[in-house]
């Protein structure tokens, strides 16, 4: 489960930066919030510095000189600084986090509207597992950085220089001497931070792997378990996922290194402040200069500078996961594989069904073998056209053509005279229905996976769609008839009866032309029974492209296209292919035709 476009960790600032100015079109719609949330930095870090200095005056001007007048005034001023810095410091995370839940909603729309718009190539090439690593796991990184990262990285960065100012202050000296180590602290940090970011983009190309193959080998468990498979895929599955929790724990390792670090800088800075305080208390030339508050204050000081130093090494760690985050998020926004918008005018266009293919040929992409080589062929409205050929010949390329699933081929496709490129995708899509081999039922009531919750298309039509396939008698069957609920994926319902379900939607939809890919391959007698009769009722009302292996199928057509490695060999009615004895007839000899074929 390759991801084979991730972001690798580049560690430049102005890279980050650049990232950083990219999400902003994505907070711009909340600044007013996160606005607020800036201004109640400079007061919440006004409250903290103010209570050191107001212990040193109670202890130097009142305790120390045994005045004890004053003492309930300053008690009650600290007491008020604590409840304020209390408010202020709920408000602005909480405004904070207002801002960054819709901005993070918006991205996940972001996210999923581009997905939703990409070509089938686009999905070739991504992981579903990447796809959700990406609106799930980074967009939650993001809001990490939201919430512990930028913003109160510029209260931790204000605090650092007011108590820095404060100290300075009260003494030169003892401030120099307290921060004498910070070169050291600054190198160690910026070393963590490499390693940090590394980590970060390893992580969440692990993690997209491991999802990648969960949703893959969860799909596919059925296979897994008639194959006998389960000691292999947890095999693999424990190999992905410690090489997650290998590189998680290496993470955290370094994390939890610079946090230790960070302890044991401040308690370094304690002890040489009180070792040189010590000296110059005792001095004779610098009696009464140091007391006690000073001292206190100072202590008082070094231990709130360390806090936002300590998480800002923390917090430098959440931004290094965010840009990864952002990396791999824009790095998926700026792939486009999009199908061509096509022109406006023909979204109201009324086409009836007229097919056109002259000379297309296409391949799956610029290196790879030509899958088509000059299909031509044209279906009138009402007209029934089949498709056959063994494994790989096309057959179903050349419905993922008509479909707009894929542009780039050579040659001409034309819907009523229209060129396919020049039709909205979702227009076509509107005009050309579709019924798969392998069925996709969602989670919901019948009702809702016959209309997808189309609000154009009322109970009546759903009913009346079903109807016309042979779908109501089993529906009327149900507990609840068209309210029963179908379980994840249609599990509650055979294969036969899940098929005639998408015959259903494709019918309640209304579209003009008709596209069966290998339709009635999973289902039983008697069902393809019922859908061979619905077939033949909208016969004189559709265009339909049937791909198809079974006889039954196939004889109805108008014409019958057979393909070999990519081109039509042969043309005509089944009775004329085969007494006419080439590649149709050898295929319903040999009963390839009886057999269920997967194309590209």
């Amino acid at each position: 489960m390759a991801d084979g476009d991730e972001a690798q960790p580049k560690g430049n600032k102005i890279g980050d930066l650049r990232y950083y100015a990219r999400f902003w079109p994505f907070l711009q719609p909340y600044k007013s919030w996160i606005g607020l949330s800036f201004f109640l930095l400079p007061l919440m870090v006004l409250t903290d510095l103010a209570q050191p200095w107001i212990l040193k005056l109670a202890i130097d001007d009142h305790i120390a000189k045994g005045d004890l007048s004053g003492l309930p005034q300053i008690a009650g001023a600290l007491f008020g600084l604590v409840i304020a810095a209390y408010f202020l410091g709920a408000a602005q995370v909480y405004y904070l986090q207002l801002a960054g839940l819709k901005a993070l909603g918006d991205t996940r729309r972001a996210i999923y509207r581009h997905v939703m718009n990409q070509g089938s190539r686009f999905f070739d090439r991504h992981p579903s597992g990447s796809l959700l690593t990406r609106t799930t796991t980074d967009v939650e990184s993001l809001g990490e950085t939201l919430t512990m990262g930028v913003v109160s990285i510029f209260g931790d960065i204000l605090m650092i220089v007011g108590i820095v100012v404060a100290m300075l202050l009260l003494d030169v000296k003892l401030t120099l001497l307290t921060f004498a180590v910070s070169p050291l602290l600054v190198l160690v940090v910026n070393i963590f931070r490499r390693k940090l970011r590394e980590y970060s983009v390893v992580i969440r190309k692990s993690l997209s792997k491991v999802n990648g193959y969960l949703a893959e080998n969860l799909a596919g468990l059925k296979v897994v378990q008639l194959f006998g498979r389960e000691d292999k895929s947890l095999s693999e599955f424990r190999t992905l996922s410690y090489e997650y929790m290998d590189a998680f724990r290496k993470s955290n390792w370094y994390e939890a290194s610079l946090y230790a670090i960070m302890d044991g800088v401040s308690n370094l800075c304690v002890a040489l402040m009180l070792w040189y305080g010590g000296l110059r208390a005792v001095a004779p030339e610098h009696s009464g200069v140091l007391t006690v508050g000073l001292l206190v204050a100072f202590i008082e000081y070094i231990t709130r500078v360390f806090v936002p130093i300590r998480e800002f090494s923390g917090k430098l760690a959440t931004l290094q996961r965010a840009v990864a985050a952002l990396e791999r998020i824009f790095g998926l926004l700026d792939t486009h594989n999009e199908i061509g918008m096509g022109k406006p005018e023909w979204n109201t266009h009324e086409f009836t069904g007229s097919i056109r293919f002259e000379n297309v040929s296409f391949a799956y992409n610029e290196k790879g073998p030509q899958v088509l080589n000059g299909i031509s062929f044209l279906m009138e409205p009402g007209k029934v056209v089949a498709l056959v050929g063994s494994t790989g010949s096309g057959k179903t390329t050349i419905g993922k053509l008509l479909l707009r699933l894929y542009d780039g081929y050579h040659g001409s496709i034309e819907i009523d005279g229209v060129p396919l490129k020049d039709i909205p995708s979702d227009r076509v899509h509107r005009i050309v229905g579709v019924v798969q081999q392998d069925v996709f039922l969602f989670s919901g009531t019948v009702r809702d996976n016959i209309s997808l919750k189309n609000p154009d298309i009322s109970p009546a039509q759903v009913e009346e769609a079903a109807k016309l396939v042979g779908a109501h008698d089993f529906i009327q069957s149900l507990p609840n008839r068209y309210d029963t609920l179908i379980a994840e994926r249609g599990a509650n319902l055979s294969a036969g009866q899940a098929q005639l379900l998408s015959f259903a939607r494709a019918m309640a939809h209304n579209s003009p032309v008709m596209l069966l890919d290998e339709a009635t391959a999973n289902i039983d007698s008697l069902s393809e029974q019922l859908i061979q009769q619905a077939i033949a009722r909208i016969l004189a009302l559709k265009t339909v492209l049937i791909v198809a292996h079974r006889l039954s199928t196939i004889q109805q057509a108008d014409e019958i296209l057979v393909l070999q490695k990519g081109v039509i060999v042969e043309r005509g009615k089944h009775a004329e292919l085969v007494n006419h004895g080439g590649v149709y007839a050898e295929l319903a000899k040999s009963n390839e035709l009886a057999g269920v074929t997967n194309d590209p």
